[in-house]
């Protein structure tokens, strides 16, 4: 096996000078170890990037703002990291730094490991002084496998007892994910207040996503005005109806981008709205229970009266358990967006698959594109069919400035052009009857060339 000696590296200089005292460089390292190593260590522009991105005008960016992996990709990841840590023995402490700026890991097992690893760690570190591996930590996920053992499971005491360690031991995360869905339970699994002390210590937060894991009001509040560059606040999770911290709180905190419009929340009359410029992009999940519908809208009313004409894009996100009988709170809700939000050019729909896509009736007018979103990437070919179907009867009178209709995830491109090769009738002659473009997530023409001009 090939080998390379330190000296001959060009990042070893800088490795060096991060290097805790007293330790010495290894003489030998496999050529294919360090180019690994230094691979996964440099590969992470976009995860880092906790900016809020327009996927019409940077397209291919990841993926919608709210999931930012899809489970799959998540499988294996922290395990692969510490097993390439494991390989490079010597080169450990030197490089684990860049290898730990993006964790993902699964509950359980890996969670357990993770927080072991980053305890020895800091056991060491009071020994020695340096930074320490969770000070590394730029961006944290932490996720429960859909389906598998443990998935459904409420949170163990245990498993809190470690979330709250490591949050106080990563005082430097910048995007933080908690997506903790609990399949089999109704209601939301609350966020221990230790969990939330040690949040809000990390004062370097900017964007938080928390799922089917979320503090209580008053617990958000604090957190929310402890954390001075905080610009993200997405809540995510079933039957999530009150929001956790009110619109008008946070419609108000200097320098907000992105945040959940939950269905529910206290309105006064004394108290309006505060329009605020800068925010030009929404989260609204829409599922109301039937006794709940009219205060939703309601609720919806008060803030797009205020906010609305700032908007300019709008993810709407129909409820994963009962979408299909959610399409008429869905065109309430399209509705209000046509009445409220006067530049309204971006509308994305969030649907749990394809076949539960809301052909809603009306939309605004105002639109240039719409885009779709879904974590199931796959659909039968009749499915496709009746989809593209019900894309080609919109007319000029039903959205007249549309430019064009978005996938916005790449495997469920990849199906759809999977089965179109095998000669399957996937509607392709419904898309050549659109007038508008049909585009794959990087915006280019879903069918290819030729087929498109047949």
């Amino acid at each position: 096996m090939s080998v390379v000696t330190a000296s001959n590296n060009i990042g070893t200089h800088a490795l060096v000078a991060s290097s805790p005292p007293g330790m010495g460089l290894p003489k030998t390292l496999p050529v294919e170890v360090i180019e690994r190593i230094f691979k996964y260590a440099t590969s992470f522009p976009d995860e880092l990037d906790s900016e809020v991105k327009d996927h019409f005008t940077t397209p291919d960016h990841g993926l919608v703002p709210l999931y930012n992996h899809k489970i799959a990709d998540m499988n294996g990841a922290f395990a692969f990291k510490h097993r390439l840590l494991v390989l490079s023995k010597g080169w450990y402490k030197l490089l684990a730094g860049s290898l730990y700026e993006v964790v993902t890991v699964k509950r359980g097992k890996q969670l357990a490991a993770l927080h072991r690893i980053l305890l020895q760690d800091q056991c060491a570190a009071r020994q020695h002084i340096h930074v320490t591996l969770s000070q590394t930590i730029r961006r944290l996920t932490i996720y429960a496998e859909y389906g598998c053992a443990g998935a459904d499971q409420d949170p163990v005491e245990e498993e809190l007892d470690q979330l709250a360690d490591i949050f106080s031991w990563a005082i430097r995360v910048k995007i933080l994910t908690i997506q903790w869905r609990c399949l089999n339970t109704t209601e939301i699994q609350e966020l221990p207040l230790r969990c939330v002390n040690a949040i809000n210590c990390i004062w370097t937060l900017e964007k938080v996503h928390l799922d089917g894991l979320q503090p209580n009001a008053v617990d958000a509040r604090d957190f929310m005005s402890r954390c001075p560059h905080l610009h993200t606040f997405i809540v995510t999770g079933k039957e999530l109806l009150y929001a956790v911290v009110s619109p008008r709180r946070l419609v108000m905190k200097p320098g907000i981008k992105f945040f959940t419009l939950n269905a529910l929340w206290k309105v006064y009359k004394d108290e309006p709205v505060e329009p605020n410029p800068t925010l030009k992009m929404i989260h609204i999940p829409v599922g109301s229970p039937p006794n709940q519908v009219q205060k939703a809208a309601r609720c919806r009313e008060v803030f797009l009266s205020a906010q609305g004409r700032h908007l300019q894009t709008v993810f709407l996100e129909a409820d994963f358990t009962n979408a299909l009988t959610k399409l008429e709170e869905m065109q309430s809700c399209v509705d209000q967006l046509d009445q409220f939000c006067t530049r309204l050019a971006h509308l994305v729909f969030i649907a749990p698959t394809l076949w539960f896509f809301p052909h809603v009736k009306r939309l605004p007018p105002t639109l240039t594109y719409i885009g779709l979103w879904t974590p199931c990437a796959w659909a039968l070919d009749c499915y496709w069919s009746r989809f593209f179907a019900s894309l080609a009867e919109l007319t000029r009178e039903d959205v007249p400035m549309l430019k064009a209709f978005r996938f916005l995830d790449r495997e469920l491109v990849t199906d759809f052009r999977r089965q179109l090769a095998e000669g399957r009738d996937v509607g392709a002659e419904h898309i050549r009857r659109c007038i508008f473009r049909v585009e794959d997530h990087r915006g280019d023409e879903l069918l290819p060339a030729g087929l498109f001009e047949m």
